[in-house]
């Protein structure tokens, strides 16, 4: 037996769209709620659980959410990434700048621009940390990758770039 549709193909009238609206939407960093009810906040942080809290409408966050610190930039952030430790959060720029913010006070603890990224500005298209094993233990290194080509090993501790790859294409993730 062929599957069956439920529904017909088409534009849909009016009332069936109203009926087919979902009950919540995320925009931004706000949360719109229809109406009271759970939501299941998932982060891929590896020391931070899942949370679920009840919202209600036009409020942002209410019930188990901590918010430890809040990040104001007056720039455009591009990608972000946790260090190893989690202890920091490094933010892409669309300038071609990195900064490395403290999780703790929110407060910019490094930033990471170099002669090349002043001179040639490029957003900054992904962050990766490298990764740290028993044979390879050197830590506090991130990998950012730009719109112009380049992928830059960035020791953060000292704001300092270890070496820089360049692509003759665009570079849009690692």
């Amino acid at each position: 037996m062929d599957p069956q549709r439920t529904t017909l193909a088409g534009p849909l009238p009016a009332s069936s769209r109203q009926a087919a609206r979902k009950s919540f939407a995320i925009t931004n960093t706000y949360i719109k709620s229809t109406k009271k009810e759970i939501v299941s906040v998932h982060t891929s942080t590896p020391t931070v659980e899942n949370l679920s809290f009840q919202i209600e409408q036009n409020q942002i966050y209410q019930g188990e959410v901590n918010i430890l610190s809040i990040i104001d930039t007056n720039k455009d952030i591009m990608c972000c990434k946790y260090t190893e430790d989690v202890n920091e959060i490094a933010a892409g720029f669309n300038d071609g700048s990195m900064r490395v913010f403290s999780c703790n006070t929110g407060h910019c603890i490094h930033t990471l621009v170099d002669e090349e990224t002043r001179a040639y500005p490029g957003p900054v298209t992904a962050i990766k940390h490298r990764p740290v094993s028993k044979a390879n233990p050197i830590t506090n290194m991130l990998l950012s990758s730009y719109v112009n080509g380049c992928i830059k090993c960035w020791k953060y501790k000292y704001d300092q770039c270890l070496y820089t790859i360049r692509e003759k294409r665009q570079t849009l993730g690692l």
